[in-house]
């Protein structure tokens, strides 16, 4: 995120265009008083956003999983998803939106090729007629 300084005095000018500024970019304003740093004025989305960080990290027992996560990952005990899928031969029906490079196996199709958007269409279909 980029940060701009801005007066007060010049924020009380500027106001309206200062709020769009950040409501519509990635930058956030540092407001001076005094030549000191008074407060900050960011975007509704990047404030929900820091909140979320702080909870997140000032949680006790999330921070207990992840470090034991990252314990196993450093130990070798986990496995990648892909990996692990293959090992238990499950072959999804349907992948709805894949970029990677995983074979699937014949028979699977994407909604990114023309017979993946035929089949979410007939199967967007059933379940409106279900429901």
């Amino acid at each position: 995120m980029e940060e701009r300084f801005i007066t007060a005095t010049n924020l009380r000018k500027t106001l309206f265009d200062s709020l769009d500024e950040v409501n519509n970019s990635n930058i956030s304003k540092i407001i001076t008083k005094n030549g000191m740093h008074y407060a900050a004025l960011l975007s509704f989305d990047k404030y929900e956003d820091l909140l979320e960080l702080i909870e997140f990290y000032t949680d006790d027992a999330l921070a207990k999983e992840i470090k034991e996560a990252e314990k196993e990952i450093e130990n070798g005990e986990c496995v990648v998803l892909e990996e692990y899928l293959k090992e238990k031969d499950y072959v999804p029906e349907f992948v709805l939106s894949d970029k990677s490079n995983v074979d699937y196996g014949q028979g699977v199709h994407s909604s990114t090729n023309k017979q993946g958007k035929e089949k979410l269409r007939k199967n967007s279909g059933k379940l409106k007629k279900e429901n």
